[in-house]
């Protein structure tokens, strides 16, 4: 979790350096373009090895939408719902787009067959070692399992399918 803190602090540090750019009267497309190629980045680097929460999923969205209504000069007291500025903004949903990357670095890892470092970590399991009592933390693979089944590396080695499953798998983080 403190992951994703940082990467919220380094995409307000990026937007804020822009400054001059998103609190201007120029064209909302120009807004977008920079929200879209700087502060996202900024925000999902590194987005594929995160488990995905819906905690992690919940912030990335408040930021989205603080930085939509300060782009837009807006604040909560103006009770503007979110689906109108996100149709003002068109900006690229973050919670979908993180999705959407660890859907294709997981296909990828499991198509992997050279025996890098990383597809010896996917299959890796710590017969020794156990979790602490309590609600287990979520594994980077939790997710994937719920979503393709236990046998989602066999389903990602045939790539037509795995790219058909993509969006369903992104819909359903991005809406619940």
């Amino acid at each position: 979790m403190a992951e994703i803190e940082r990467r919220i602090k380094k995409a307000w540090s990026a937007y804020w350096s822009m400054k001059d750019i998103f609190k201007s009267n120029i064209d909302i497309k120009l807004k977008k373009i920079a929200m879209d190629t700087i502060v996202t980045p900024t925000l999902l680097y590194g987005c594929q090895t995160w488990p995905i929460s819906n905690e992690v999923i919940h912030k990335m969205q408040i930021f989205q939408r603080s930085a939509e209504r300060s782009m837009l000069g807006l604040t909560l007291r103006n009770k503007v719902r979110n689906t109108i500025i996100r149709n003002t903004t068109n900006i690229i949903d973050a919670a979908k787009l993180v999705c959407q990357l660890k859907w294709r670095w997981a296909g990828h890892l499991a198509r992997t067959t050279d025996g890098r470092w990383s597809e010896k970590m996917l299959h890796w399991y710590p017969r020794e070692a156990r979790r602490p009592p309590g609600r287990p933390r979520r594994r980077w693979r939790d997710d994937l399992v719920s979503a393709a089944g236990i046998n989602w590396t066999q389903l990602a080695a045939d790539r037509d399918q795995w790219r058909s499953m993509e969006e369903a798998y992104a819909q359903y983080w991005a809406t619940h």
